[in-house]
C-alpha cells in the first residue's frame, strides 16, 4: 500500500531554459512527484511576482535549482534561492547543461529521499502501520506491505511479498525503514530477505552505507546484527534501540528520527503548519514540540563557511563563504 497525495517541488529556473526545465518536469512527474513551473508574463508588477513567489516557497518542503548560465543570470531565479535557503530550507542543484540520462541519475538521490518502505517482523505489525498512517500526513510516499491478516494465523505469500518488493522503494532505490526484533536473525524471516536484498542493490552502486533507517526492540539485537554477515553493513547507519515502553513513544522515536535525518528544519517548520492548516493538530503539534527541542542548533565556522548543525550533530544547513572558490561543489 502507498498512501501518496502527491509530493510538490518547487522548481527555480529562468524562462529562458523553458524546453530543459520542461524535460525536468516530465521526468519528475513520471516519478509521481508534482513539480511546480512558473511562468509570470502576466503580471507586470515586482512586487506582486514577489509576493507570489515567496507565498509558494513559504509552503513548500521540496526545491530544485535548475542551474543554467540563464539561471545565473536571472535575477529572480537568483532572489528565490536566496529566499529558500533564508528559510532554513535545502535546495537541491541539477546542471542544464547536462544531457537529460546524466540529470535524472542526479535527480535520483532527490526522489530517493521521497520515498520511503516500511520493512517489519510480524510481531512489529501494530507499530509499523502506525508509522506508516502517519508518515503518510508527511511529504514522503510511504509504502507497506500488509500481505497478512495480523489476527489470523501466519501464512506469509513470500511471493506476493517478494513481487511487492521489486517494484518498491528497493528497486527505485528509495529508503527502507527497517523495524527489527529477534526475529531478524531467522534466515526465513521477510523482514531479514528484504533488508539483504536492499543492502546488496545499495552495494551494488556503490554505497557504502545503504539507504536503511535501522530501528530495534532490544539493545542486544545491535551487537548481534553487527556479527551478522548479511545485516552488518546496517552498523554504518546508526541502528537505534527503541526505547519507549508503549507503541505510541516507539512510533514518536521513529518519526523524529525519519522527520530530522530526511528533512531540514526549515522544512519541518513549513510541514508543521502545513499539518495545523489541515486540521492536523495533533500532528502538527508533535513537529512544533520537536523543533522547540532543536532549537539549540549550533553554528560551526570554517574557511569553507558556516554550517548549522542540530543537537544530533546533522548538518541541517551549509552557507559557503563569499571567497570559497568550491560554491559550485557546494552541495558535495
Amino acid at each position: 500500500m502507498n498512501n501518496d497525495d502527491g509530493i510538490w517541488v518547487f522548481l527555480s529556473h529562468s524562462n529562458k531554459d523553458y524546453e530543459k526545465v520542461r524535460q525536468v518536469r516530465n521526468l519528475l512527474e513520471e516519478q509521481s512527484l508534482r513539480p511546480l513551473m512558473f511562468f509570470l508574463h502576466c503580471l507586470n508588477d515586482d512586487d506582486e511576482i514577489d509576493s507570489l513567489i515567496k507565498r509558494e516557497i513559504d509552503c513548500r518542503t521540496r526545491f530544485i535549482l535548475c542551474d543554467s548560465e540563464n539561471a545565473r543570470k536571472s535575477h529572480w531565479v537568483q532572489k528565490e534561492v536566496e529566499y529558500i535557503k533564508s528559510q532554513n530550507r535545502i535546495c537541491e542543484t541539477i546542471d542544464l547543461s547536462k544531457n537529460m540520462e546524466e540529470i535524472l541519475s542526479d535527480l535520483q538521490d532527490f526522489i530517493n529521499k521521497t520515498r520511503i518502505f516500511i520493512s517489519y517482523n510480524r510481531e512489529e505489525y501494530q507499530l509499523a502501520n502506525m508509522v506508516y498512517e502517519r508518515l503518510s500526513h508527511y511529504d514522503f510516499s510511504v509504502y507497506i506491505e500488509r500481505a497478512w491478516d495480523f489476527n489470523s494465523s501466519y501464512h506469509q505469500n513470500y511471493k506476493d511479498a517478494i513481487d511487492f518488493l521489486e517494484d518498491s522503494v528497493v528497486k527505485t532505490n528509495g529508503y527502507v525503514l527497517a523495524i527489527m526484533n529477534e526475529r531478524i536473525l531467522n534466515p526465513s524471516s521477510g523482514s531479514r530477505y528484504e533488508l539483504k536484498k536492499a543492502i546488496l542493490g545499495n552495494r551494488s552502486q556503490g554505497k557504502k552505507a545503504p539507504n536503511i533507517i535501522p530501528f530495534v526492540t532490544q539493545k542486544s539485537l545491535v551487537s548481534l546484527i553487527e556479527k551478522d554477515k548479511n545485516l552488518a553493513p546496517l552498523a554504518n547507519c546508526n541502528i537505534q534501540v527503541l526505547k519507549g515502553d508503549k507503541i505510541k513513544q516507539q512510533c514518536d522515536e521513529i518519526i523524529e528520527r525519519v522527520v530530522t535525518q530526511q528533512m531540514a528544519l526549515g522544512a519541518i517548520e513549513v510541514q508543521a503548519a502545513n499539518l495545523e492548516r489541515d486540521k492536523k493538530n495533533q500532528e502538527a503539534g508533535f513537529l512544533y514540540r520537536l523543533l522547540r527541542q532543536n532549537k539549540n542548533e549550533c553554528v560551526k565556522k570554517s574557511k569553507a563557511g558556516s554550517f548549522h548543525i542540530d543537537k544530533n550533530g546533522i548538518v541541517q544547513c551549509f552557507e559557503p563563504s563569499e571567497d570559497n572558490p568550491f560554491v559550485d561543489d557546494e552541495s558535495d
